[in-house]
This record gives C-alpha cells, sequence and structure tokens, in this order.
C-alpha cells in the first residue's frame, strides 16, 4: 500500500457482510476465520447521524450448501427477513430509522441481478419458495424507503435499478 492508502485504512472502517465461503460448520476455516477477522454478529445495523447502514447474513435466506433443513431456513426468514405474525429484525430495525434521511442495507447475496446467481433464488436446494422470498424482502426495502442495496457473491460489478410504479427506484449495487 502506499502511505496515503495506509492512512486512509487505518482511519476508515471496514465493516463486513457474511457470505457463503464463511461456512458456519468449518471448524478450520469459514466462520471462525470470519470471528477472527472481525468483530460483527452476522446481523448489525451501522448507526451514522443521517443514514443507517442494516447489514444482512443472507446465508439465512439463500442455503447454497444445504446447512439448513427447510422448517429451520423458514423460520430463520421469519424471525431475521420478513415476519408473518410479527415484524422480523430487519422490519423493526427499519422502521426503528424511519426518520433517516438515508437507509442502506448490505447483503452478499445479490437481492437482484443479471449474472450467473439469479438461478440461486429459483433452485428448491437453496430452500424453499426463495423466489416468494425475494418479493417479500423486496417489498420490505421499498416499504420502508431504503434508498440503495450493496451486494456481492457474482465476482463482478454489476448496477440495477428496482423499479416501482410511482417512478421511485432503488439502486442496486453488486460490487463484488
Amino acid at each position: 500500500y502506499a502511505a496515503d492508502e495506509d492512512a486512509l485504512l487505518r482511519t476508515m472502517p471496514v465493516r463486513p457482510a457474511i457470505g457463503n465461503h464463511e461456512f458456519a460448520n468449518d471448524t478450520t476455516y469459514g466462520k471462525p476465520n470470519y470471528d477472527a477477522l472481525f468483530d460483527a454478529e452476522r446481523f448489525y445495523v451501522i448507526d451514522l447521524p443521517h443514514a443507517a447502514i442494516v447489514v444482512l447474513d443472507s446465508n439465512r435466506l439463500v442455503d447454497m450448501d444445504q446447512y439448513l433443513d427447510d422448517d429451520r431456513q423458514e423460520a430463520l426468514f421469519r424471525k431475521w427477513f420478513v415476519g408473518e405474525d410479527e415484524p422480523a429484525w430487519l422490519e423493526r430495525v427499519l422502521a426503528a430509522r424511519a426518520d433517516r434521511p438515508f437507509k442502506i442495507v448490505a447483503m452478499h447475496h445479490p437481492v437482484l441481478t443479471l449474472a450467473m446467481h439469479d438461478k440461486d433464488w429459483y433452485s428448491p436446494a437453496n430452500g424453499p419458495d426463495l423466489a416468494a422470498k425475494r418479493r417479500a424482502l423486496l417489498d420490505v426495502l421499498k416499504a420502508h424507503g431504503v434508498q440503495l442495496v450493496l451486494a456481492g457473491h457474482e465476482h463482478l460489478y454489476e448496477r440495477n435499478r428496482l423499479r416501482y410504479r410511482q417512478g421511485r427506484a432503488v439502486p442496486i449495487f453488486v460490487v463484488h
């Protein structure tokens, strides 16, 4: 690193979104490495004066490695993303920050993509009813006025806009 890059890295915080390589049951690498490098939960919020950055563990939504049985995955979706009888964590967090001018959601798996991993949302092996869950998640982002969604997983750069009939659009960036 050049001196100015080094100074920036020492002053700019790095905050992760856990991804599909941080396998929960990999006791050698995976989640233990994530825990050793980062002091971050699977789901957390960074509150800034005019913004809230909500970080999600999308492995609980798109279970590419089949670590969760369907019932457990369904329960985790209702707990963390979109509730059925009561609001899920994401809905409560966004509602509590309704006064923030900027609400940003970050997660590993892109909620919309035109690249290879769009098919992950249609594979029953990754979890039950993922296409419907994706629609429900997008509805929550819209309902709570999220202005930006950041994701990775595709190993490329992609910029999409989720458009609504009211003319509003939510930019969705895939940046890794």
